[in-house]
């Protein structure tokens, strides 16, 4: 790619920032909670069933991937 190119292509994304950034408002302020849980209802349970058995909670993996990141 040449450099006017990919100058062009930064340019156009830093013009189309503010324009989604206005879109992802617009959109997450008309959701409606109700119909977006009953939407994913199926993807969670078939995730939920699908999941290998885990005899905790995950907090100690977290702790740990957390303290990992704040080094």
């Amino acid at each position: 790619m040449d450099r006017a190119l990919l100058e062009r292509w930064v340019a156009t994304w830093r013009e189309a920032e503010s324009v989604l950034a206005e879109q992802k408002r617009a959109e997450l302020e008309a959701l409606d909670t109700r119909r977006a849980l009953s939407e994913l209802a199926a993807a969670f349970e078939h995730a939920r069933r699908r999941a290998p058995r885990s005899d905790t909670s995950g907090l100690v993996e977290q702790q740990r991937y957390f303290r990992q990141l704040a080094r």
